[in-house]
């Protein structure tokens, strides 16, 4: 399949990550000699694209909601948070660590490089633009930390051995001062949009939607819905008329709803399609990494824009007819019992039916590694990639309008004695691109709230980005407790017509609320090479 590659990420293997870069870059080992290096801007730029592969990654992030209500990981293996049973020895919590560090510190490396090259070998546009883009990398990197483990170390140069073995954590609050104020700067430097290869960098959008996206995370709502109002303002952006075309690649590069996304393109390539969408499809042989639950399926309202148990036009025998069509583009809709609406699966006549017994490619729970729940993601996933699923390059996208609007919203409700018309009108907007009704009048303050959490749950949903809205809401531990088995597909037994239930017993939720902020302890390793990282977190 061709794709049009517009925004080329150059990657130079290991020039700002050390052979040896433990997150904090106790040992580095650069791979570039800066005396021959930073010559000019054509290498300044060079070496901005490389910064580029800290964004978020399609199958990294979207996994983040597997470690939430609405999805699992089939791999029983996979769950340990969610079950509860992590301490600070996890992998997950050290590779968050480290993963983001190594951001910090590239970032770092490529704030002093870049002051090498002679000024008069760099416009002085192109050298600021570029300094703001590794801003960004670092400014979110450094978000990621603090709302993972609170107090962290704070350095915005490259540090040394010593140094590292011996550095302290910095107060929360100054992080995120530094990330406002970082972000703040930064917007005023980058462009508003590109054109022709420049297409995907990092603009002034991005800054303000980011730093919308920061401040909310941290709830301090009155900087969120300004930095959120400042997107809006700027009328470049709007929500595309094809919700399910936003992940499919006739989507890319078409849309002003995109503010930030990862791109792929041929040569960089990710295998999203083989380790999520049906076997049925792909035939792959791999495990499967996200299984949607049911708690998602039954969040999506009717066409009506009802809960699906408070309208009466709702059939439960024909469940998935007449729904929210964020759903039926979000995940594949399963046989519930003949006669009823399934997705068909592409490239054939047969609908998606994994019921037991339905002996397909997608039959649930024949192994603890294929479908669990019955529910399969569709987003992200491309007719295109059926022939080699391994080698997809759909866009991620990691900052888009319609989360602007209920970023907004939600920051705005906050702050606000009720809701005023601006916060109506911003989730309706959402609401209407995909024909449901808006909003009844005369909500509550704690109405809208409910309304506003349920949109962004449905609107975001398999995009990675719960994780982080259901523990700054306090509701992860309600959620997911009491070893609750996993909850599947509702379906009419093949042979008895019987209406069951499909459960996932293997894992159960128990999530390990520790402390009042949701945080996460300091990696053992961390910790045990410098012990200024502690205390640790309370309750770990």
């Amino acid at each position: 399949m061709m794709k049009r590659i517009i925004f080329s990420i150059i990657v130079i293997t290991g020039m700002f990550i050390s052979c040896n870069d433990d997150l904090l870059n106790k040992y580095p080992v650069t791979t570039i000699n800066p005396s021959t290096f930073w010559q000019d801007e054509s290498e300044a730029k060079m070496a901005a694209n490389d910064l580029y592969r800290f964004l978020p990654q399609i199958n990294t992030q979207v996994r983040f909601d597997n470690i939430t209500d609405i999805s699992i990981e089939p791999a029983s293996t996979a769950n340990d948070l969610v079950k509860g049973l992590v301490d600070p020895t996890y992998r997950a919590f050290q590779n968050w660590w480290t993963d983001n560090y190594r951001a910090v510190s590239a970032a770092n490396r490529f704030l002093e490089g870049v002051e090498l090259i002679p000024k008069d070998k760099i416009s002085a546009e192109e050298y600021e633009r570029f300094r703001a883009e590794a801003r960004f990398i670092r400014a979110m990197s450094y978000t990621f930390l603090t709302n993972y483990f609170g107090d962290i170390p704070l350095f915005t140069h490259e540090i040394t051995v010593s140094e590292a073995l011996d550095i302290k954590r910095t107060d929360k609050q100054e992080i995120l001062n530094f990330i406002e104020k970082e972000l703040t700067e930064i917007a005023n430097i980058l462009p508003a949009e590109y054109k022709n290869t420049d297409i995907g960098r990092i603009t002034k959008g991005a800054a303000l939607a980011w730093k919308a996206r920061a401040m909310l995370w941290s709830k301090q709502y009155a900087k969120a819905a300004e930095a959120a109002r400042a997107v809006m303002d700027m009328k470049l952006y709007e929500l595309h008329p094809d919700y399910a075309e936003l992940f499919k690649y006739n989507g890319e590069y078409t849309t002003k709803e995109v503010i930030l996304e990862r791109i792929y393109s041929a040569i960089n390539t990710h295998n999203f399609t083989n380790v999520a969408a049906p076997y049925g499809i792909t035939g792959q042989s791999t495990t499967l990494v996200v299984n949607p639950t049911r708690l998602l399926a039954d969040s999506y309202e009717t066409i009506n824009g009802f809960p699906i148990g408070k309208d009466p036009a709702y059939n439960p025998e024909d469940p998935y007819r007449n729904r929210d069509p964020r759903m039926q583009a979000t995940i594949w809709l399963p046989v519930f019992k003949e006669g009823s609406y399934a997705d068909v699966l592409w490239g054939s006549s047969i609908p998606y039916d994994c019921r037991p017994g339905s002996k397909s490619k997608d039959e649930v729970q024949t192994t603890q590694t294929v479908n669990m729940t019955g529910f399969v993601l569709k987003k992200y996933t491309n007719i295109e990639d059926m022939a080699n699923p391994t080698l997809c390059s759909q866009n991620f996208i990691i900052l888009r309008y319609a989360d602007v609007l209920l970023m907004y919203a939600e920051a705005q409700n906050e702050i606000s004695g009720s809701p005023d018309k601006s916060i109506y009108d911003a989730v309706n907007i959402v609401r209407t691109r995909i024909g449901l009704p808006g909003l009844p009048d005369n909500l509550s303050k704690e109405e809208m709230r409910e309304r506003i959490r349920q949109e962004r749950k449905v609107e975001l949903a398999m995009e990675g980005w719960r994780f982080y809205d259901i523990r700054r809401w306090d509701i992860a531990q309600d959620l997911m407790k009491n070893s609750e088995p996993i909850p599947g597909m509702r379906y009419r037994d093949i042979e008895t017509g019987e209406l069951k239930t499909l459960v996932w017993t293997s894992a159960q939720w128990n999530y390990p609320k520790k402390n009042e902020e949701h945080l996460f302890p300091v990696p053992f390793a961390e910790y045990n090479m410098n012990p200024n990282l502690l205390p640790q977190n309370a309750g770990w």
